[in-house]
């Protein structure tokens, strides 16, 4: 990624995206509107001091009509649905992590990769189990399957996303069919809350 996309402080645009302002959003992408940080001209490929994109940021706070806006827009790859930030963390990772199930549908559909591994070696999937919402995690661990994530995937820890999931709460049936052959589960790579 070329640093001349790296910002050194964070643009409006990317407040915009983080706070789910789409015609904000919009008016920067269609109208090629652009604010002067430093001299640079920020667009919609910048990414913030954090390494995030519009779209990292606007996964991570469960924006739909921002992400599905982002995915029509032809970004450049660093600023699209596989665009790290520093960490490694995907949008889809964000999205997991979130319990945003439209948003991890939508970067699915756009062909976010579910086996991005991050900095600390986890996928979509080790965020996903993170979730305590048992319902929302076990959907959004179907869909990660469904996309072809890996349950037996390990992070820099040696854990899979099986041994994430918090002690209260029972494993994931998506889990449990993967890992009994009736399918994969994604690798989304995210970064635990916190940890970025």
């Amino acid at each position: 990624m070329e640093k001349r996309f790296r910002l050194n402080k964070t643009s409006s645009l990317h407040l915009a995206a983080g706070s789910g302002d789409v015609d904000t959003v919009e008016l920067f992408a269609k109208n090629k509107r652009s604010l002067f940080i430093g001299g640079i001209c920020v667009t919609i490929a910048h990414l913030d001091p954090s390494g995030a994109s519009l779209l990292s940021l606007a996964a991570s706070g469960g924006h739909v009509n921002v992400v599905q806006f982002l995915v029509q827009m032809p970004l450049p790859e660093h600023a699209g649905v596989n665009g790290p930030t520093n960490s490694g963390t995907t949008p889809l990772m964000y999205a997991s992590e979130g319990g945003h199930e439209a948003i991890v549908q939508l970067l699915i559909a756009s062909k976010a990769n579910p086996n991005s591994v991050n900095a600390m070696g986890e996928t979509a999937l080790h965020h996903a189990a993170r979730n305590k919402d048992i319902h929302t995690r076990d959907r959004i661990m179907t869909l990660l399957n469904e996309a072809g994530a890996d349950p037996s995937a390990r992070n820099g820890k040696s854990k899979c996303a099986n041994d994430l999931i918090y002690a209260d709460a029972a494993p994931s049936p998506a889990l449990a069919s993967a890992s009994a052959g009736e399918g994969t589960l994604a690798r989304p790579g995210a970064l635990p809350t916190g940890q970025e």
